[in-house]
C-alpha cells in the first residue's frame, strides 16, 4: 500500500496551484526547430526525433531546475513555466493537425521513460502529469496508464483524471475498454489514498461499457469492504466516484440479471455499515457529510436495481433531520436488508438479490 494521505491543503495545491502558466527562461532546446515542423502535414520519422529531443531536453532542464528549487513557491514558479513551455508549443496557430498529434506523442513518450518509480522524481512527475492532462488527446493514453505506477499520489490523480477526460476515445475501441480497465483495477487495488481512489473510480466510469467496467468496480469494492469488516471505521468520499457512476442513468439498466445480483451484494453491506457510522456520536463535519452522500448515492443505486417503490426510504428521514434521526434511517436500512436481530428479511433478502438479513 502506498505512503501516507495528503492534507487537504496539500492537494490544493498540488493539484490547482499551478493552474496559471508563467514565463522563464528558454532553455537550451531548438524551438526555431520546432517552428520549421509545425505547419508540415506529414511528420517524417526524423521530425519525429526532433521532437523527441526538445521535449527530453525541457524536461532534463525541469529536472536540474528542480534539484536547485528550494521552497514549494519555487517549484509552483518551474511547474507554471514547464507547462507553459509545452502549452504555447501545442497551441501556436500555425500547427498542423499532424504537428499537434505527433507532439503530443512524442513528448508523452518521453515523459512516460521519466515515470518509472525508482527514478521519478515527485516533483518532476507531477509535472509531466500536468502537461499529459493539458494535452487532453488520446495519443497520451500509454504515457497517463504507465503514470498510474508512479510512486506519488497527486501524480496519480492527476493521470487517473486524464484518463477519464478520455472516456469517449477509450470508449469508442472495445480492446482498449478491456485495457485500461484492467489497468485501474490494479491501480486501484493499490491505492491507499482515498482521493485517488476516488479519481479511479471515476476513470473506470466508461460510458457504454457497463458491464465490461463492472468486474474491476467489483474487485475494488470488494478489497474496501474487506478493509472496513477488519476495522476500518472512517469513511470517505472515495467510494462515491463508484456510486455516483452506478446512479447515471442507463448504467444499471444495462447489466444483466447475474450482474445486478452481484452489485447489490456489494451495495448492501456498503448501506448498513455506512449507517451504523452515521449514527455514531461523534463525526467531524467532513466525515458525516460524506456519509450523507454516500448513504443517499447508495439507495438511489438500489432504488435502481429494484424498481420503485421497493425497500426503505432513508433519503427521506435523511432531509428530514440527517443524523438526529439515524434511529429512523437505521429502521429504513432494515426494510433494505433485513433486521438480523429478528431476522426479519428485506427486500434484498428475496430472490433475484438473495443477500444475507443483515448484509454481514
Amino acid at each position: 500500500m502506498r505512503g501516507k494521505l495528503m492534507s487537504r491543503r496539500l492537494w490544493v495545491a498540488v493539484i490547482l496551484g499551478a493552474a496559471t502558466p508563467a514565463a522563464r527562461a528558454q532553455p537550451a532546446s531548438s524551438d526555431a526547430v520546432i517552428d520549421s515542423i509545425r505547419p508540415l502535414e506529414t511528420i517524417s520519422a526524423g521530425d519525429q526525433r526532433r521532437i523527441v529531443e526538445w521535449a527530453a531536453a525541457e524536461v532534463a532542464q525541469l529536472e536540474s531546475d528542480a534539484r536547485a528549487a528550494t521552497s514549494p513557491s519555487a517549484e509552483a514558479q518551474l511547474l507554471r513555466a514547464f507547462r507553459d513551455r509545452f502549452a504555447s508549443q501545442f497551441t501556436h496557430a500555425r500547427n498542423s493537425d499532424a504537428f499537434r498529434a505527433q507532439f503530443a506523442l512524442q513528448s508523452a513518450q518521453v515523459f512516460a521513460s521519466r515515470f518509472e518509480p525508482a527514478r521519478a522524481n515527485p516533483f518532476v512527475a507531477r509535472a509531466l502529469a500536468r502537461v499529459l492532462v493539458d494535452f487532453g488527446r488520446s495519443e497520451t493514453l500509454d504515457a497517463l496508464l504507465a503514470c498510474l505506477a508512479v510512486d506519488d499520489q497527486g501524480s496519480r490523480f492527476l493521470c487517473a483524471r486524464g484518463l477519464a477526460a478520455l472516456h469517449p476515445t477509450i470508449a469508442a475501441d472495445r480492446a482498449v475498454v478491456t485495457r485500461v480497465a484492467g489497468a485501474l483495477r490494479s491501480s486501484g487495488m493499490a491505492e491507499s489514498n482515498p482521493v485517488v481512489l476516488g479519481q479511479i473510480y471515476r476513470a473506470l466510469a466508461l460510458p457504454g461499457h457497463a458491464g465490461e467496467v463492472l468486474d474491476a468496480y467489483l474487485g475494488l469494492l470488494d478489497q474496501r469492504l474487506d478493509a472496513r469488516r477488519g476495522g476500518a471505521l472512517v469513511a470517505d468520499r472515495a467510494e462515491l466516484g463508484a456510486f455516483d457512476y452506478f446512479r447515471t442513468a442507463g448504467v444499471i439498466t444495462s447489466l444483466s440479471a447475474e450482474q445486478k445480483a452481484k452489485l447489490a451484494g456489494r451495495l448492501a453491506p456498503y448501506l448498513r455499515m455506512d449507517a451504523e457510522r452515521y449514527a455514531a456520536a461523534e463525526l467531524d463535519f467532513d466525515e458525516r457529510d460524506a456519509l450523507e452522500r454516500r448513504l443517499d448515492a447508495l439507495e438511489e443505486c438500489l432504488s435502481l436495481l429494484t424498481g420503485p417503490g421497493v425497500g426503505g426510504d432513508l433519503r427521506t428521514k435523511l432531509g428530514e433531520g440527517g443524523q438526529a434521526t439515524s434511529a429512523a434511517i437505521r429502521d429504513e436500512v432494515y426494510k433494505w436488508i433485513g433486521n438480523p436481530a429478528d431476522q426479519t428479511p428485506g427486500a434484498l433478502s428475496q430472490a433475484p438479490w438473495n443477500v444475507p438479513i443483515g448484509a454481514p
